[in-house]
């Protein structure tokens, strides 16, 4: 258990992708794509779009199950960034990482956790190449004034998982 009373997994599958099942705020399967050790190096929100031929995972899988239960604020993924990740993208999503559920940080309290507190644009910059949103979950930074900020999901989606998190966690 982390610090928050949630369980830390990491998740593991042969190398290869698999489209994960809708669940809550997320209305089109997300595409996890596994690298040659098989720890997840992309997660692409809408897997609809990509023009792979994945394995589609059952709704009771473990790692379907996993995904669940990120999004219900049960389990935090504890695994590591993919090893092309920049020094500065990984500090920022270090940061990110430790946001708890249904709380929201703003890009310049990312950069001042990182040390770097005039680097609020670069942090939006380190998140919009998260490899891993929702495991790492970028949705939670916004702007100091609460205004959403970008994401690579939209807007809409940033908006539907903050909103699912916020009804959850109370």
């Amino acid at each position: 258990m982390d610090s928050h009373g949630t369980a830390q997994t990491n998740i593991r599958l042969p190398a290869g992708s698999y489209r994960i099942p809708a669940f809550g705020p997320l209305v089109k399967s997300p595409l996890l794509v596994t690298g040659s050790r098989g720890f997840p190096c992309r997660l692409v929100l809408d897997g609809s779009a990509v023009p792979l031929s994945p394995t589609d995972l059952p709704a009771e899988d473990e790692v379907a199950g996993l995904f669940r239960g990120i999004l219900s604020g049960e389990v935090v993924y504890a695994g590591g960034l993919p090893p092309d990740t920049g020094a500065f993208d990984a500090l920022v999503l270090e940061v990110v990482r430790r946001i708890p559920y249904g709380e929201t940080l703003s890009y310049r309290a990312v950069a001042e956790a990182i040390g770097r507190p005039k680097a609020f644009r670069a942090v939006g910059g380190a998140l919009s190449r998260n490899p891993l949103p929702l495991l790492i979950p970028c949705h939670r930074v916004t702007r100091e004034t609460g205004a959403l900020g970008g994401y690579a999901g939209g807007k809409d989606l940033k908006e539907r998982l903050l909103e699912w998190e916020r009804r959850k966690s109370t």
